[in-house]
């Protein structure tokens, strides 16, 4: 078994202790770096995104579940929101996402179906 690098932060005074694998760790660094790429244009939707990562992480340890897939969610949970409204319905219809509605009329929720459908392929590394 690979050995776990432990990573401690602060919470209200006390330390979290993370640990991660060395894979765990290569694939959140790039994934921290391909976020941090496509979201450069909007930066507080990037601040946003590594705050949530980091929030997730610390819930993740709370409640006694995976952090690494919490922080890797929280990296990517606003992935397609670089995109304009009228792009991400144009990728939602080449996706053939189907709401049996106008997808104009749930348009705020698309960015995640779209992620969920473009982001397995970005990383296999991930479950699904």
């Amino acid at each position: 078994m690979a050995k776990k690098k432990g990573k401690s932060r602060e919470k209200g005074g006390e330390k979290l202790r993370v640990s991660y694998t060395p894979k765990q760790q290569v694939l959140l660094a790039r994934i921290t770096e391909d976020v941090t790429e496509h979201l450069a244009a909007k930066p507080r939707r990037l601040a946003h995104s590594l705050s949530v990562a980091k929030t997730a992480e610390r819930l993740a340890v709370a409640y006694g579940v995976d952090p690494f897939l919490a922080r890797a969610a929280g990296l990517l949970h606003d992935w397609e929101k670089v995109c304009s409204v009228s792009e991400q319905l144009a990728h939602a219809r080449e996706l053939g996402i189907d709401l049996g509605v106008e997808l104009e009329l749930v348009h705020s929720v698309l960015h995640g179906m779209i992620a969920a459908r473009v982001l397995p392929a970005r990383y296999p590394e991930l479950p699904p």
